[in-house]
């Protein structure tokens, strides 16, 4: 009988972290939401490191549980849409040629991804993807922050 595998598990909280919702991404423009992103980015390397949760490895299958606390509702589209620059900020660079311009975009302090899951691809109902759920809910705050937790499961 084969040992079964340990399962890494991350979680995160992020105070005072505002996502764009999907209505804000559309009305602003590429430098806004560059800024945006790359602001998240910053926050959940920042943690990552703080909290010494980053993995050596991207995790290949993960469950995703994400908890927008807020001062207003979003709509239930905007809920799942602000987690773009989430998913795309815990993403590996997905070739040797964006690791060169990683590099090049790190020395401008850009965008980078943190390499802490696979890909964000869906795994969701068989599909074979890095994501097999991704679950987003929202919490009434007084002021805005983000609980993100990852659990590594079996293919």
């Amino acid at each position: 009988m084969t040992p079964t595998p340990e399962l890494r598990r991350i979680h995160l909280h992020l105070p005072r972290v505002r996502l764009m919702s999907v209505n804000e991404m559309l009305r602003t423009n590429e430098h806004a939401r560059a800024k945006s992103r790359d602001h998240l980015c910053g926050k959940l390397a920042y943690e990552l490191a703080k909290t010494g949760q980053r993995p050596a490895t991207p995790l290949r299958y993960v469950e995703i549980d994400v908890v927008l606390w807020t001062p207003y509702p979003f709509d239930v589209d905007s809920k799942v849409g602000a987690c773009k620059f989430l998913l795309d900020s815990l993403t590996r660079p997905k070739s040797n040629l964006e690791l060169v311009r990683q590099a090049q975009r790190q020395k401008r302090g850009l965008f980078i991804p943190l390499g802490v899951i696979h890909d964000d691809t869906d795994g969701e109902f068989g599909l074979g993807g890095c994501v097999r759920r991704l679950t987003v809910v929202q919490e009434m705050a007084q002021s805005h922050s983000l609980t993100l937790t990852l659990q590594e499961v079996l293919p």
